[in-house]
């Protein structure tokens, strides 16, 4: 009678662990998301440590096994700013999308130095077959002048 009760009990393991196992692979487990959610505060403190930020509850996405957040900002604005933040790592610790930064970008500074680079450095190689040469430049809004110009120093 014990040999039966251990193959049942086996049985069941053995039905149990790919269910199991599937269900966190699609909606995450409760550890990861804990350890998510503590990530983006402490992220939120340390980076904008001026502002007021409320933290929406998280949704895993099976895609990037990551959890994505809400994030609204409090404060004085009548209008609260909601920004994304994406947390993945095996623990759910690193913030790899920070809707914040994101939003403080000037795109079309941006733009226009990557243009002016990337025809400066087009012009040392017009020897070299070359279809094209593509520059990325991330600055915030306000850290550059509008007018400013390329330059290799900048």
């Amino acid at each position: 009678m014990t040999k039966k009760r251990w193959l049942y009990l086996l049985f069941i393991v053995l039905l149990a662990v790919p269910v199991i196992i599937l269900h966190v692979a699609f909606n995450g487990n409760p550890l990861t998301k804990f350890l998510a959610t503590k990530q983006v505060h402490s992220y939120l403190e340390e980076t904008y440590p001026e502002e007021q930020y409320r933290v929406e509850k998280g949704v895993y996405n099976f895609k990037n096994s990551g959890y994505h957040f809400k994030v609204i900002q409090m404060g004085e604005v009548d209008d609260d700013r909601t920004y994304e933040f994406v947390v993945t790592g095996l623990l759910g610790n690193k913030v790899s999308f920070d809707g914040i930064y994101h939003d403080r970008l000037d795109i079309s500074l941006m733009e226009r130095l990557g243009t002016e680079a990337s025809e400066e450095i087009m012009e040392h190689f017009k020897n070299v077959d070359l279809l094209e040469i593509q520059v990325s430049l991330e600055v915030i809004t306000g850290a550059l002048p509008d007018d400013v110009l390329w330059d290799k120093d900048l």
